[in-house]
């Protein structure tokens, strides 16, 4: 996918603020490990000034020579009852403006 992110450092540095957070909330050792392996595959890639532990990330998917602009949000159920609900988490892929959507709705209606 390093590839075909164009924003691949914001979008990396994101996923390890989530990966931090819930390292400390949880203190499970799986995902610290996880976390230790994370930043290993980051070593040399700068960190943007822009990384911020919002749940809106914006990846920018380039396909050949057009750019698909996204915004990716993630809803996470932290404060329910139940203890699977509470590790529920979803992700949801938006096109960010109209020559994305119409990319990204010619592309599905290929694969049907």
């Amino acid at each position: 996918m390093r590839d075909m992110i164009e924003n691949w450092a914001e979008v990396a540095w994101a996923n390890i603020e989530t990966q931090r957070q819930r390292a400390a909330r949880t203190n499970t050792p799986r995902l610290r490990a996880l976390l230790k392996r994370s930043l290993q595959h980051l070593e040399g890639v700068p960190r943007p000034p822009t990384t911020t532990t919002s749940p809106v990330i914006c990846p920018r998917f380039r396909f050949g020579d057009t750019v698909v602009r996204t915004f990716t949000t993630v809803v996470r159920f932290e404060h329910a009852h139940d203890v699977t609900i509470s590790e529920l988490r979803v992700e949801l892929v938006f096109p960010a403006d109209d020559a994305s959507d119409a990319f990204l709705r010619q592309m599905a209606s290929r694969a049907t």
